[in-house]
């Protein structure tokens, strides 16, 4: 899978110091399809994948947005030992700066499944659960050892990890 190219306005104003974005990211994974007809079994559509599109939304948009108004970034989430969070870590960008901190735990997703311009079934992944001690401590100590080199911070939560 190719990373994700994040776009920029045809100015960039001048570089200052960057913004620090902490919060939890989502991969929104997109399957379209046509329809091949209903189910012998039951009342059920049946379709045929036809393409998937992946974008990793949440806190990382935000980050994303940032990055494509010209600032640097740099951008702390937590995300799970699985293909997700592995497509976070895709995210890429020369004013990028990632710290994925890792846990055993699923990466917060969003599949939905479209036939013929209608969403037929959206399937979540996520963890709700509070992120380990050790994680919140990284966090914080990361925050306050370079919390000077910020031009601002950004605490983005979509309350999904």
């Amino acid at each position: 899978m190719k990373k994700e190219k994040i776009m920029r306005p045809p100015k960039v104003p001048p570089r200052v110091a960057p913004i620090l974005v902490i919060g939890d990211s989502i991969v929104d994974i997109y399957r379209e399809g046509e329809r091949l007809g209903l189910s012998a079994e039951t009342p059920t559509v049946v379709g045929k994948d036809i393409r998937r599109k992946i974008s990793i939304g949440g806190a990382a948009l935000v980050a994303r947005n940032i990055l494509a108004l010209g600032r640097e970034v740099t951008f702390i989430s937590l995300v799970g030992k699985d293909d997700a969070g592995k497509e976070v870590a895709r995210l890429a960008d020369p004013h990028l700066t990632l710290h994925l901190i890792k846990e055993n735990r699923t990466t917060t997703a969003k599949e939905r499944f479209w036939i013929g311009g209608y969403k037929l079934l959206q399937w979540d992944y996520r963890d709700n659960r509070p992120i380990s001690k050790d994680s919140e401590e990284a966090i914080v100590r990361y925050y306050k050892k370079n919390l000077s080199r910020f031009d601002k911070v950004i605490i983005s939560d979509y309350r999904h990890g």
